[in-house]
């Protein structure tokens, strides 16, 4: 967040990277524990409720991602910094 505030790059390209290596941390742990989670989830409804948990944790995830990366182009092109802040704010 602090990076963001003040237009630096670097902090933002770090938790995009840090985002990336909580989702691949997490596929890992589900295929290395698959047995258990299998065993866990016996009944049809905590299945579809394991599944329905994972597919918003990685969409969640992925758009982060993305708007994190949408930034990072913008600042680097120049679209979004101190100079162009004001004209870049949305009204509600």
């Amino acid at each position: 967040m602090c990076s963001a505030i003040q237009f630096h790059r670097c902090a933002v390209i770090v938790a995009i990277i840090w985002e990336v290596i909580t989702i691949v941390v997490m596929i890992v742990g589900l295929v290395m524990n698959r047995k258990e989670v299998a065993e866990e989830t016996e009944t049809d409804s905590n299945r579809i409720g394991l599944i329905v948990i994972l597919v918003v944790y990685f969409v969640v995830k992925v758009f982060v991602i993305y708007a994190e990366g949408v930034y990072v182009s913008e600042v680097g092109k120049g679209i979004m910094s101190r100079a162009t802040h004001d004209r870049e704010k949305y009204s509600w």
